[in-house]
């Protein structure tokens, strides 16, 4: 209900708001009783209805809130209903207003049609047209509100339909053009034919691949390039079965007649009544890389021929389960057992020479990374030598740095086994006789010198004083020490027949023996000094054979300093290949060309008391060791001493 007095110029709403189907309508109009009669009869029928007495104050309930209908006297107070149904229509709200007149004329009915009125009614207003007129006046504004809204989400919807249409089209030209970069930049020949085979597009590297231009290729037959038209024609027919073909091996004709190797990749496209419509499909042109496969081929031809010529086994092994992968004919005429290992073709064994107790050039190579070398020595079942090989192995490793395959060639050293023991007996003798003639002179003179003196003594023992048979006897004593001495030597020829190897810090092994030695040289006024490389080298050595090689070879070198000016003694250790270098230098007299060359002879020394066995001895014991000795002298310049020993692996 209305709670403000007809006349009053704002009407007051309810406490209340407008229910969801309740209609909102106000009412201008001057005369306050007729004001208050219209708004019973449409309260009455559930709307909700507002009052205003003049222009002023309907303007401001229409600028505060919405109606759905209004009411207007054409007689407003000062002013008139036209010109508030004009202020409605500048609001552009379409809301309906229907116009009341006590006085009505044609051309004030005019003017309401004309200013787009919804209705106009005439006073007195019978309750039933009033509430029927607001009625359709309210229906209308629901149905123009809707259509507005309809219009509004259909101008919104084509608007983003509009840009919808307009990001696909976008998307769409970009992923057009992107496909035509990938067409034409593409490094395989992309071609697009109809159902008679004839080019409707290619992309760049389809017209490089032929050689032809581009409209040249689109009026060709396809089967006219290739070298067997037999096998277009076979393409064909699978194309047409399958639907698609991968990887058709084919070959095709450059334009400079130079046959290209490809592979055809194509599909069928989108039939037409059951008929091909036509293929499109890639061209990998593989003429480099069937080159190089024939190179290859080519050269694993060359590599068997040249492995089958050799004359001593060859073979690769795998280094997981000992398999033989490649054996030439020679490793085949000389197997020892049946099977498809190492261990059975050259050994004749039923499992790994490892788990036999026996060496293996394999599992030494898995194990170090590096080339190994060693001997085997074949028996008999007797036990009897019947074969010497020499062993050579070289790791082939993986991706990832492991041992996955091993070379392994064989020589037959039988042979050279055989001269080696004959040349080795025969400087032996010559050695014995060196020995034999050595001993019968170092020991002969002084057993003939005892035997003198004895002789002597005994005629006059008698007749000779005290003294002078202590002078005898102490003259034989003397000579029987000399012989001690050289019985002495010759017990240290055959000592370390076997030699305890192991890895010997060589830095730390010459501090220690230095620390032993070093004051007896000092007192001799010779200095000794060692360098050695940053990095620790080790050596395969016995270090009390070691220590009897050094104390040899410095005591040498301190024979060949005497009387020298500023004595010194030098010692270098240094990593060669496979082996550790020791040298050992000294600025002492050297010797001649003669003494290098009998060097290593037994019993030849140039020294007054020496035996001529010191380096013999020393050779021996680096020989034990798998060790080697050189030396380098010049008369009055000094002298080098290089020895070398295995390094450890």
């Amino acid at each position: 209900m209305l709670n403000n007095a007809p006349n009053s110029n704002h009407g007051t709403p309810p406490e209340s708001g407008v229910g969801p189907n309740q209609s909102q309508i106000l009412i201008a109009d001057d005369d306050p009783g007729a004001c208050k009669a219209y708004q019973r009869m449409l309260e009455l029928e559930g709307h909700r209805v507002l009052a205003a007495s003049d222009f002023a104050a309907a303007a401001a309930q229409l600028q505060s809130q919405t109606f759905d209908v209004v009411l207007c006297d054409i007689v407003l107070g000062d002013d008139d209903g036209i010109s508030l149904l004009a202020h409605i229509q500048q609001q552009n709200t379409g809301t309906p207003v229907i116009l009341i007149t006590g006085q009505p004329t044609v051309e004030t009915a005019t003017a309401a049609v004309r200013m787009g009125a919804y209705d106009y009614l005439s006073k007195p207003i019978p309750r039933d047209r009033l509430c029927h007129t607001v009625s359709k006046a309210i229906e209308f504004n629901h149905l123009t509100a809707a259509k507005k809204r309809i219009e509004a989400e259909n101008l919104r919807y084509q608007r983003n339909l509009e840009a919808l249409v307009t990001a696909r089209t976008e998307k769409l030209v970009q992923s057009k053009h992107r496909f035509q970069l990938l067409f034409e930049n593409s490094m395989d020949a992309i071609f697009i034919a109809s159902r008679e085979g004839r080019f409707v597009e290619l992309n760049r590297a389809a017209v490089q691949l032929f050689g032809y231009r581009r409209d040249e290729l689109e009026q060709m037959d396809p089967a006219a390039l290739c070298t067997d038209k037999h096998v277009f024609e076979r393409f064909q027919r699978e194309m047409r079965t399958k639907g698609f073909i991968k990887d058709f091996a084919i070959k095709f004709v450059r334009q400079d007649r130079s046959i290209i190797d490809a592979l055809l990749s194509a599909n069928l496209l989108d039939p037409i009544e059951g008929d091909v419509a036509g293929y499109q499909g890639i061209v990998r042109d593989i003429t480099p890389q069937k080159q190089a496969e024939e190179k290859i081929r080519a050269q694993n031809t060359f590599l068997t021929n040249v492995i089958e010529s050799l004359a001593h086994p060859f073979m690769v092994i795998d280094a997981a389960d000992y398999s033989v992968k490649i054996a030439n004919a020679a490793a085949r005429r000389k197997q020892r057992g049946q099977g498809e290992t190492c261990y059975a073709l050259n050994q004749g064994l039923a499992q790994p020479c490892g788990q036999t107790g026996r060496r293996c050039a394999v599992d030494e190579v898995v194990r170090t990374h590096r080339p190994a070398h060693m001997e085997y020595q074949y028996v008999d079942e007797d036990g009897i030598e019947t074969e010497y090989e020499d062993v050579h192995a070289f790791p082939l490793f993986s991706d990832d740095g492991h041992v996955r395959q091993v070379i392994q060639y064989r020589l037959d050293i039988t042979h050279r086994k055989r001269l080696e023991a004959v040349a080795e007996a025969a400087n032996l003798m010559e050695n014995l006789g060196f020995i034999f003639s050595g001993i019968r002179h170092e020991i002969g003179n002084p057993i003939n010198s005892i035997k003198m003196a004895l002789t002597i003594l005994a005629k006059h023992l008698h007749s000779y004083p005290p003294e002078t048979v202590k002078e005898f006897v102490d003259r034989a004593m003397g000579e029987i020490g000399r012989v001690e001495y050289l019985l002495k030597a010759l017990k240290n020829f055959s000592m370390y027949d076997r030699p305890e190897i192991e890895p010997v810090d060589m830095e730390k092994f010459m501090t220690h023996f230095l620390a032993l030695v070093e004051n007896d040289f000092m007192q001799k006024g010779i200095r000794i000094e060692l360098r050695a490389a940053k990095k620790r080298l080790a050596a395969l050595a016995d270090q009390r054979i070691l220590h009897q090689v050094m104390l040899n070879l410095l005591t040498n070198a301190a024979d060949a300093l005497d009387k020298q000016e500023a004595p010194r003694i030098e010692i270098a250790l240094n990593a060669l290949g496979a082996y550790v270098q020791v040298q050992i230098m000294d600025n002492g007299h050297g010797m001649s060309g003669e003494e290098l060359r009998n060097l290593f002879r037994p019993f030849y020394t140039s020294k007054a008391h020496g035996t001529g066995l010191g380096l013999v001895i020393v050779k021996k014991m680096l020989a034990q060791m798998n060790g080697s000795i050189a030396v380098k002298s010049q008369r009055d310049l000094g002298t080098t001493i290089t020895m070398m020993l295995p390094h450890e692996k």
